[in-house]
């Protein structure tokens, strides 16, 4: 499986099974005008990262107790995609739950 992770922020982080990709939004696309994700990038992962992100992308995807209707601001969305990028599942995390802040926690750590 392949996922795409939207932060609450509007960043977007492509993961793969060796790739991780970060697309940051820009100031001018961001709602305020002022923030920036940063600067963009690619990393190769190994398969124990891999199965990491996975589990905790999984994890938030079964708990749909917490699945908001649509996307809120602040909100985490994750996309989840075959290996043919055909898209099987889309969910969207309260800002908020515990779910979203160790999707981020982990993915962030990637940016130091």
């Amino acid at each position: 499986m392949q996922y795409r992770y939207i932060d609450g922020n509007n960043n977007a982080w492509n993961i793969s099974k060796k790739w991780i990709e970060y697309k940051p939004i820009s100031k001018v696309l961001s709602s305020s005008g002022n923030y920036s994700g940063g600067e963009p990038f690619q990393a190769k992962i190994t398969t124990r990262q891999y199965r990491a992100i996975r589990s905790l992308l999984q994890n938030a995807m079964s708990n749909t107790a917490i699945h908001l209707p649509n996307r809120l601001m602040g909100s985490g969305t994750i996309i989840e995609f075959t290996e043919e990028d055909d898209q099987t599942a889309t969910c969207y995390l309260p800002m908020n739950s515990p779910e979203k802040a160790a999707i981020e926690d982990w993915l962030n750590q990637l940016k130091n």
